[in-house]
């Protein structure tokens, strides 16, 4: 008898099937998918399946209209061959290689992020966040994706009542430099 391995990679198909459970994509009678196909389904909620059949197939909907989505940004919209492109394009894990997603969105106010999604959910494309850029996995630097990044949200702030709100971009070390800051 073979041993029986639970690595990473089948971690992460779990984690994302279970997520995807959790915010009610449709998962009954869904092939054996490999961790790729479990993101992305769990991401772009492009997997469903079929009645007739009783499996799963992706659907090929209209790719992404990138020109729109740079229109609709206050940010700045990265597309290969774009200056600073190939700079945010790189994954914070070096060993991971290059990657080469096909947009990167640098969003720059919270309705930034909502049309970045809403232009490119169920699209067929993966669609990821990139806060502090460390994901030692490089999910959040997919190949052939979007990545929204939220570098640009990192404020923090106290209230005089003591309670910190922590944009969606900040790092520990601007959490913790604003928190020391106020005591």
């Amino acid at each position: 008898m073979g041993q029986s391995t639970f690595g990473r990679r089948r971690f992460v198909a779990l984690a994302a099937v279970g997520g995807a459970a959790a915010v009610g994509l449709p998962l009954a009678g869904l092939r054996r998918a490999g961790p790729a196909d479990a993101r992305t389904a769990a991401v772009t909620g492009t997997a469903h399946t079929t009645a007739a059949t009783g499996g799963a197939h992706t659907t090929a909907p209209a790719g992404v209209d990138y020109p729109a989505l740079k229109r609709a940004l206050t940010g700045r919209l990265l597309r290969p061959g774009d200056t600073g492109y190939d700079a945010a394009a790189q994954p914070f894990n070096a060993a991971l290689g290059t990657r080469k997603p096909a947009a990167i969105a640098r969003v720059a106010t919270a309705a930034d992020v909502s049309a970045t999604i809403r232009r490119v959910r169920g699209r067929g494309v993966p669609l990821a966040a990139r806060s502090g850029g460390h994901s030692y996995a490089g999910f959040s630097t997919p190949d052939h994706g979007v990545v929204v990044d939220l570098a640009a949200l990192r404020n923090v702030t106290v209230r005089a009542d003591g309670t910190a709100v922590v944009g969606a971009g900040a790092r520990l070390i601007d959490v913790y430099a604003t928190l020391a800051a106020h005591g």
